[in-house]
């Protein structure tokens, strides 16, 4: 896997690293908040795991806005 070949989105305040295996994709959220969190979201088929919230409120509803 190349960590660099993957697609950006840019959002507000963050941005979203989609990293695309075929099968499932990776999505790495950057929150760019004081904590500048990364929270992960996993996605197969038709569903997705979140792998940690970030801290700040803000930060989620972003999050969950791309989502």
């Amino acid at each position: 896997m190349n960590k660099n070949s993957c697609n950006i989105v840019n959002l507000e305040q963050g941005k979203v690293l989609v990293y695309d295996f075929g099968t499932a994709r990776v999505h790495n959220y950057s929150s760019h908040d004081p904590l500048d969190d990364q929270s992960i979201v996993v996605e197969q088929g038709c569903g997705a795991v979140l792998i940690e919230n970030p801290s700040f409120k803000g930060s989620g509803r972003e999050l969950a806005g791309y989502l």
